[in-house]
Formats: structure tokens, sequence, C-alpha cells
């Protein structure tokens, strides 16, 4: 994992362009469920990568927060079908949970955190 911002930035689109097909991206927008019309807002779709279930919830370990459909894609909030309460201050405790197993995710580690 790198300190520097930019070069995790970079690498991000990068990444990015190469599963997307595209060259470059303006912006990448990642919402949940009901967020059709603020994506629609936001002018013409370029690429898309679903991930969620028909309802539109990511399926997601409830313990981990990492996603079961790909293993470097962690999840939060309204997005995650977890069974909890999707108001803001679930997503706070999340969160903490969240950025300890994408830091032992980066560092090749079991993730060990667990969301209860």
């Amino acid at each position: 994992m790198t300190d520097d911002a930019y070069a995790a930035a970079r690498s991000s689109a990068a990444n990015l362009a190469r599963i997307s097909g595209r060259p470059g991206h303006d912006v990448a927008v990642v919402l949940g469920s009901g967020w059709l019309p603020a994506a629609d807002a936001l002018g013409r779709t370029t690429a898309e990568f679903g991930l969620g279930d028909v309802l539109g919830f990511v399926p997601t370990d409830p313990a981990t927060l990492q996603s079961e459909a790909k293993s470097n894609v962690f999840v939060l909030g309204d997005a995650a079908n977890v069974p909890v309460s999707k108001a803001g201050s679930v997503t706070h405790f999340e969160g903490e949970v969240l950025t300890e197993n994408i830091d032992r995710f980066l560092a090749d580690e079991e993730l060990s955190a667990v969301y209860d």
C-alpha cells in the first residue's frame, strides 16, 4: 500500500480503464440501491459493473464486509445486503471494520476485523 494518494488514484484509474475497456474516465460513481434517478442526472453511463442482487444490494460477508462477488471490493451502508439498519450510525461502525479489513487485504493478511 502506498501513502501517496496521487499514486493510488493513478493506479485505480489504470485498473478501471483496463477492466472497462475505456481509456479514461472523468469520474467513477458508486451508488447503492435506490439511486437510479441520481445516476441518470449525472449523464450518460459509459461503463457499469453490476455487483448487486435483484434488489440492488451487494452480497456481502456480514462479518468482514467483503463482497461475495469480488474479493477486492468491500461494502458498507445502504449498498450492503447485511441484515442491519441502514442508518448512518450503523455505517459509522461498519467503517471501522471496513478500514481495518481493507488494510489487511492490501497487506495480503487474513481479514480479522468482524462487524457484529
